[in-house]
């Protein structure tokens, strides 16, 4: 990644936290335009910049595009999940979380595996398929909780269990 582009991509990023969205777009797909090898890389980072600060759609859009690549990360998946969660989509989180375990199984990288089983386990719980969240909430450890996904306040294991007794 070349030095100008990091500097644009800063530059962009500083333009969406001083709510100039529209420069920022702009100067996204300049860099899109430009720098066409290095597509991947600027969509995480305008996927990042607009969940942050824009339109979570377009950001599940940039992920979605990158997915469809042959350049995504585990982290993509990971993060489409909880952008399609934060919007109410719940089966395209599931899917993205499937895909989330099966690659990080594949790859021997367990980072995002026990936050997804957990993400996996409120979806499925929120879509009413109570023994599969009862299933994937016993692989979970006791101290996981996930604290920033938009519109909820928390997630943790403990009040997926809680809410399981309730049924």
């Amino acid at each position: 990644m070349s030095t100008t582009m990091k500097g644009d991509l800063k530059l962009a990023r500083s333009l969406f936290e001083k709510g100039k969205a529209q420069d920022a777009l702009e100067l996204y797909q300049r860099l899109l335009d430009e720098y066409q090898s290095m597509d991947v890389d600027i969509l995480r980072d305008r996927a990042w910049a607009q969940a942050q600060y824009g339109d979570k759609t377009e950001a599940l859009n940039d992920r979605e595009i990158i997915i469809r690549s042959d350049n995504a990360k585990v982290s993509d998946f990971y993060f489409a999940a909880e952008l399609a969660i934060e919007l109410g989509e719940l089966g395209k989180a599931v899917a993205y979380l499937d895909e989330v375990t099966n690659r990080s199984l594949e790859q021997g990288d367990s980072y995002y595996l026990q936050e997804s089983r957990l993400l996996k386990a409120f979806c499925s719980l929120k879509l009413g398929n109570v023994e599969e969240a009862m299933s994937l909430i016993q692989g979970i450890d006791d101290d996981i909780e996930l604290l920033w996904v938009a519109g909820e306040e928390r997630i943790s294991k403990r009040d997926i269990l809680d809410a399981l007794e309730k049924i």
